[in-house]
Protein backbone atom coordinates (compact mmCIF):
# COMPACT_ATOMS: atom_id res chain seq x y z
CA UNK A 1 0.00 0.00 0.00
CA UNK A 2 2.86 2.23 0.82
CA UNK A 3 4.97 1.72 -2.39
CA UNK A 4 6.60 4.92 -2.44
CA UNK A 5 8.06 8.30 -0.81
CA UNK A 6 9.24 11.59 -1.38
CA UNK A 7 12.51 12.65 0.68
CA UNK A 8 14.51 16.20 0.30
CA UNK A 9 17.26 17.75 1.09
CA UNK A 10 19.01 21.74 1.36
CA UNK A 11 21.84 22.75 2.38
CA UNK A 12 23.63 26.14 2.42
CA UNK A 13 27.36 27.29 3.54
CA UNK A 14 29.12 30.70 4.22
CA UNK A 15 33.15 30.86 4.15
CA UNK A 16 33.08 33.88 6.25
CA UNK A 17 36.70 34.28 6.25
CA UNK A 18 36.60 34.96 2.09
CA UNK A 19 34.43 38.40 3.30
CA UNK A 20 36.41 41.91 3.13
CA UNK A 21 36.07 42.75 7.39
CA UNK A 22 38.41 38.70 7.50
CA UNK A 23 41.14 39.64 5.51
CA UNK A 24 44.88 39.80 6.73
CA UNK A 25 43.87 38.05 9.78
CA UNK A 26 45.10 34.41 11.07
CA UNK A 27 42.33 32.47 10.12
CA UNK A 28 42.45 31.34 6.96
CA UNK A 29 39.40 29.52 6.35
CA UNK A 30 35.88 29.83 8.53
CA UNK A 31 32.93 28.19 7.10
CA UNK A 32 29.73 28.19 8.51
CA UNK A 33 27.26 25.20 7.07
CA UNK A 34 23.75 23.51 7.58
CA UNK A 35 21.50 21.25 6.06
CA UNK A 36 17.89 19.62 6.40
CA UNK A 37 17.10 16.70 4.67
CA UNK A 38 14.89 13.49 4.78
CA UNK A 39 15.79 10.46 3.57
CA UNK A 40 13.60 7.07 2.94
CA UNK A 41 14.89 3.96 4.08
CA UNK A 42 13.81 0.15 2.80
CA UNK A 43 17.52 -1.83 2.72
CA UNK A 44 16.26 -3.94 6.19
CA UNK A 45 13.45 -5.51 4.33
CA UNK A 46 13.51 -8.35 2.24
CA UNK A 47 11.96 -8.15 -1.50
CA UNK A 48 8.19 -8.63 -1.07
CA UNK A 49 7.58 -8.36 2.44
CA UNK A 50 5.49 -5.98 2.19
CA UNK A 51 2.51 -7.65 0.65
CA UNK A 52 0.71 -10.47 1.87
CA UNK A 53 1.17 -12.94 -1.07
CA UNK A 54 2.58 -13.68 -4.00
CA UNK A 55 3.19 -17.20 -5.67
CA UNK A 56 5.60 -18.40 -8.34
CA UNK A 57 7.16 -21.49 -8.67
CA UNK A 58 5.59 -24.80 -10.23
CA UNK A 59 1.93 -25.03 -9.67
CA UNK A 60 0.68 -28.07 -7.48
CA UNK A 61 2.64 -29.79 -5.12
CA UNK A 62 5.73 -27.61 -5.91
CA UNK A 63 4.38 -24.01 -5.70
CA UNK A 64 5.60 -21.77 -3.64
CA UNK A 65 4.14 -18.98 -1.97
CA UNK A 66 6.49 -16.17 -1.04
CA UNK A 67 6.31 -14.34 1.60
CA UNK A 68 5.44 -16.82 4.15
CA UNK A 69 8.96 -18.63 3.82
CA UNK A 70 10.09 -20.01 6.86
CA UNK A 71 13.88 -18.45 7.74
CA UNK A 72 15.95 -19.95 10.44
CA UNK A 73 13.02 -22.24 11.60
CA UNK A 74 10.75 -18.96 11.87
CA UNK A 75 7.66 -18.27 9.96
CA UNK A 76 7.12 -14.45 8.50
CA UNK A 77 3.92 -13.53 6.82
CA UNK A 78 3.82 -9.94 4.66
CA UNK A 79 2.55 -6.75 5.99
CA UNK A 80 0.69 -4.89 3.20
CA UNK A 81 0.50 -1.66 5.30
CA UNK A 82 4.48 -1.26 6.07
CA UNK A 83 5.62 2.18 5.49
CA UNK A 84 9.03 3.34 4.33
CA UNK A 85 11.21 4.43 7.30
CA UNK A 86 12.08 8.18 7.34
CA UNK A 87 14.80 9.77 8.88
CA UNK A 88 14.95 13.49 9.02
CA UNK A 89 18.24 15.13 9.57
CA UNK A 90 19.51 18.34 10.80
CA UNK A 91 23.01 19.28 10.71
CA UNK A 92 24.71 22.66 12.14
CA UNK A 93 28.78 22.88 11.71
CA UNK A 94 31.61 25.31 11.64
CA UNK A 95 34.81 24.24 9.54
CA UNK A 96 38.01 26.10 10.24
CA UNK A 97 41.71 26.99 9.47
CA UNK A 98 44.04 29.12 10.47
CA UNK A 99 47.87 29.74 10.73
CA UNK A 100 48.92 29.28 7.11
CA UNK A 101 46.34 26.19 7.42
CA UNK A 102 48.45 24.53 10.26
CA UNK A 103 45.75 24.48 12.23
CA UNK A 104 42.65 22.56 10.78
CA UNK A 105 38.98 22.10 12.95
CA UNK A 106 35.52 21.57 12.83
CA UNK A 107 32.74 21.58 15.11
CA UNK A 108 29.41 19.80 14.35
CA UNK A 109 25.40 19.17 16.05
CA UNK A 110 23.35 17.00 14.36
CA UNK A 111 19.53 15.94 15.24
CA UNK A 112 18.28 12.60 13.80
CA UNK A 113 14.55 11.64 13.48
CA UNK A 114 14.01 8.27 12.79
CA UNK A 115 10.15 7.66 12.10
CA UNK A 116 8.41 4.28 11.42
CA UNK A 117 11.87 1.58 11.73
CA UNK A 118 11.28 -1.87 10.21
CA UNK A 119 11.56 -4.38 12.82
CA UNK A 120 10.51 -8.30 12.60
CA UNK A 121 8.80 -9.23 15.46
CA UNK A 122 7.20 -12.39 16.49
CA UNK A 123 3.60 -12.20 16.57
CA UNK A 124 1.08 -13.61 19.10
CA UNK A 125 1.14 -17.29 19.87
CA UNK A 126 -2.64 -17.43 19.21
CA UNK A 127 -2.10 -15.73 15.93
CA UNK A 128 -0.22 -18.98 14.81
CA UNK A 129 3.43 -17.84 16.25
CA UNK A 130 4.65 -16.21 12.83
CA UNK A 131 6.65 -13.58 12.37
CA UNK A 132 6.30 -10.33 10.36
CA UNK A 133 7.97 -6.73 9.70
CA UNK A 134 6.36 -4.31 11.26
CA UNK A 135 6.96 -0.22 11.30
CA UNK A 136 8.09 -0.35 15.17
CA UNK A 137 8.17 2.68 16.10
CA UNK A 138 10.33 6.07 16.12
CA UNK A 139 13.63 6.98 17.65
CA UNK A 140 15.77 10.05 18.08
CA UNK A 141 19.35 10.79 18.34
CA UNK A 142 21.29 14.14 18.93
CA UNK A 143 24.96 14.67 19.09
CA UNK A 144 28.18 16.59 18.80
CA UNK A 145 31.47 15.79 16.92
CA UNK A 146 34.29 18.16 17.38
CA UNK A 147 37.74 16.80 15.47
CA UNK A 148 41.22 19.03 15.31
CA UNK A 149 44.10 18.67 13.52
CA UNK A 150 48.17 20.49 13.80
CA UNK A 151 51.04 20.34 12.06
CA UNK A 152 53.33 19.94 14.61
CA UNK A 153 56.60 19.87 12.42
CA UNK A 154 56.14 20.85 8.50
CA UNK A 155 59.52 20.90 6.95
CA UNK A 156 60.14 19.78 3.04
CA UNK A 157 61.51 16.05 4.01
CA UNK A 158 59.43 15.63 7.58
CA UNK A 159 55.63 16.28 8.45
CA UNK A 160 54.38 15.83 12.33
CA UNK A 161 50.84 16.06 12.53
CA UNK A 162 48.47 15.54 15.80
CA UNK A 163 44.98 14.64 15.30
CA UNK A 164 42.27 14.43 17.67
CA UNK A 165 38.39 13.81 17.53
CA UNK A 166 35.59 13.35 20.36
CA UNK A 167 32.01 13.11 19.51
CA UNK A 168 28.64 12.66 21.94
CA UNK A 169 25.36 10.67 21.25
CA UNK A 170 22.22 10.32 22.54
CA UNK A 171 19.63 8.29 21.44
CA UNK A 172 16.01 8.17 23.23
CA UNK A 173 13.18 5.71 21.61
CA UNK A 174 10.17 8.23 21.71
CA UNK A 175 7.56 5.25 20.96
CA UNK A 176 6.87 2.22 19.87
CA UNK A 177 4.27 0.24 18.48
CA UNK A 178 1.21 -0.28 20.17
CA UNK A 179 2.02 3.17 22.61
Amino acid sequence: NNQSGIFWSASAAWNIAKEDFMKGGFINDLKLRGSYGTTGNDGTLPDYYNVNNISYGLYGANGTSYPGTVSKGDYIIGNSNLKWESNAITNLGVDFTMWNRRIRGSVEVYKNKRKDFVQLVPLDRQEGGYYQYINAGDMSQKGLEVELSVDVIKQKDFQWNLHANISFQKSVLDRLAGD
